[in-house]
């Protein structure tokens, strides 16, 4: 009889210890003042880089890559490190929800360094985002010499084993009857081959090793340009077949789609005509982005609509360029003066370089530099003309 006692209370023991767990895990927590158990929410915070602080509504609670206990309710999320810029959010935390913050703080003061000396021209990103080509003109500076240098260059954005970076390769040398300077080029959808127009005159090359320039018969280039466009159409088609129908219809016939995320879960576009966004998920996802939507579009309006989360959010321009950063949380802003970031629900908007540039702006694929086509702190003196190079600013 006594065992049979003893191996009921044992029983009862792990159950009840098993019911907390759960309990626990789902968010319950003993509120000593009710003197019962209330539910809460699990606030997970981390950053990248890690380490920074975390307040919330003015208080400083823990310090990131941790998770909090929260009665449910609207906070203000604050995350600070000395050297960086600060993020803030007003985020919502729901009884036994996990709440999750992926923060990427960008530093206050990043370091530019240079990636070229001897000037380029015309750079142009890859579509794939991992190659820039460019040209070194025949000539620099007031001596009139040739540059050894001269021709159509790449320089490869992936970092090697160990964080080192590779240096760039020489296409084609340029001769007297052909300057790659004095051309434009365009990459070929899968990133491969590189298309330079020169006057009148087209040229095919190999986008990822040394070779002669190919020229282009006028059929050959139409040709070309026609096979380019399908291969285009069809990687478009690929992506627009993730989209509920609804918002694929809309996306086509009052949208001018800009681009899809990196990572193919959020897209880019400016409305074209007045038009409503029905709610595709049904119940709407637990725990989304908190930041107030928008799903009533206005014709020249800027929207990222998130497929994971059917959530449709306006991007205020303000005149900016707009692009993605690696990471497909956040957007490179380019104004005429300055480069910002911020997240693609348009909050956080945090000002990277402020300075002389021109209209080339890149990202590299880790999301550690951004590339900029500038004359900053150039050295002086005839060999450099006054050319603008290639210089990274970092980020990480």
């Amino acid at each position: 009889m006594k065992r049979a006692i003893t191996t009921i209370f044992l029983i009862l023991a792990l159950i009840a210890t098993t019911l907390a767990v759960i309990a626990f895990g789902r968010g319950y927590r003993f509120n000593p003042g009710q003197k019962n158990l209330s539910s809460t929410g699990l606030l997970v915070v981390s950053s990248d880089p890690t380490g920074a602080q975390v307040w919330l509504d003015g208080n400083l609670k823990t310090a990131t890559n941790n998770t909090l206990a929260l009665s449910p309710g609207w906070y203000q999320v604050k995350i600070t490190k000395e050297g960086f810029l600060s993020w803030e959010k007003k985020l919502r935390v729901q009884g036994e929800v996990v709440t999750e913050t992926q923060t990427m703080l960008f530093p206050s003061t990043p370091s530019l360094s240079p990636l070229t000396t001897s000037g380029v021209i015309a750079p142009v990103l890859s579509p794939d985002g991992t190659k820039i080509v460019y040209a070194i003109p025949l000539k620099t500076g007031s001596t009139n010499e040739i540059s050894v240098k001269a021709g159509l260059w790449v320089f490869n954005l992936n970092s090697q084993p160990l964080g080192f970076s590779r240096d760039p390769l020489l296409l084609a040398k340029s001769s007297s009857g052909l300057d790659f300077a004095q051309g434009t080029f365009a990459w070929s959808p899968d990133s491969k081959q590189i298309l330079v127009s020169i006057g009148a005159n087209r040229y095919l090359l190999e986008g990822e090793k040394t070779s002669t320039a190919v020229p282009l018969s006028w059929d050959g280039w139409k040709n070309l340009l026609k096979d380019w466009a399908l291969l285009e159409k069809e990687k478009e088609t690929e992506k627009m077949i993730l989209l509920p129908p609804e918002m694929a219809k809309i996306a086509t016939e009052s949208a001018k789609i800009f681009a899809f995320s990196p990572d193919e879960t959020k897209l880019l576009y400016q409305a074209t005509a007045s038009a409503t966004l029905a709610q595709f998920l049904t119940p709407a996802p637990i725990a989304t982005n908190s930041t107030p939507e928008v799903r009533i579009l206005k014709p020249g309006a800027t929207y990222i609509y998130d497929l994971k989360e059917d959530k449709n959010f306006e991007i205020q321009k303000d005149g900016a360029l707009l692009s993605w950063f690696p990471s497909s949380r956040h957007l490179i802003a380019v104004e005429s003066d300055k480069i910002s970031l911020m997240e693609y629900d348009g909050t956080n908007k945090s000002t990277v370089y402020n300075g002389p540039f021109e209209k080339f702006v890149g990202p590299s694929p880790s999301g550690s530099k951004l590339l900029v086509l500038t004359s900053y702190n150039r050295p002086t003196g005839p060999q450099f003309s006054g050319m603008a190079n290639l210089y990274s600013i970092n980020l990480r």
